[in-house]
């Protein structure tokens, strides 16, 4: 399938951060989600469709991501992973907000 974030084409435009006195520039980067290759797994795109779900169940009851991801036993950096489809839910935790 195609990758939802580059659209198929393997490359994002970023912000690019230099060392130093050089200033920072936009271009192109390979996109994070599907490695360059335009295509996702159908397994991914449903992480995608479970982690919107899941960000949309949360915001509507007002909960913060640090306190969701505390009563889970995770990091905010994972259920943010999570909510934007880079890993699949641990099957073993219920989400519940």
């Amino acid at each position: 399938m195609q990758c939802p974030s580059c659209s198929g084409t393997g490359t994002l435009r970023n912000v690019h951060h230099n060392m130093g006195d050089e200033p920072h520039y936009w271009g192109d980067a390979q996109c994070f989600r599907c490695n360059g290759t335009g295509q996702v797994s159908d397994e991914m795109l449903q992480w995608i469709k479970n982690g919107q779900q899941i960000r949309k169940e949360r915001q509507s009851k007002g909960v913060p991501l640090w306190y969701a991801a505390e009563r889970l036993g995770i990091t905010c950096a994972e259920l943010s992973a999570i909510e934007n489809g880079r890993k699949p839910m641990p099957e073993h935790l219920k989400v519940e907000f």
